[in-house]
């Protein structure tokens, strides 16, 4: 008894297969591109956070400055 084919007609297997290896091929780029990913963000994440110190810092000696408790180092005229 023989088995009829399973494939439709209307499916062309060469662009299935050519479709199917692309995807697999872009499969393996995903990890590395999301890998990267995090590393980007991590780097955004360290980069805002020391931003943000230095531009606290700074606002609180101008605050103390205002207040007329300016603390100068001995470069400052």
């Amino acid at each position: 008894m023989a088995t009829p084919p399973l494939t439709p007609s209307y499916l062309d297997m060469t662009a299935f297969d050519v479709d199917f290896a692309d995807a697999h091929g872009l499969w393996g780029l995903l990890t590395p591109a999301k890998q990267l990913e995090g590393a980007i963000e991590d780097t955004i994440m360290t980069a805002g956070s020391e931003a943000y110190h230095a531009a606290l810092a700074f606002y609180h000696n101008v605050q103390a400055a205002g207040k007329g408790r300016h603390s100068r180092s001995k470069g400052d005229f």
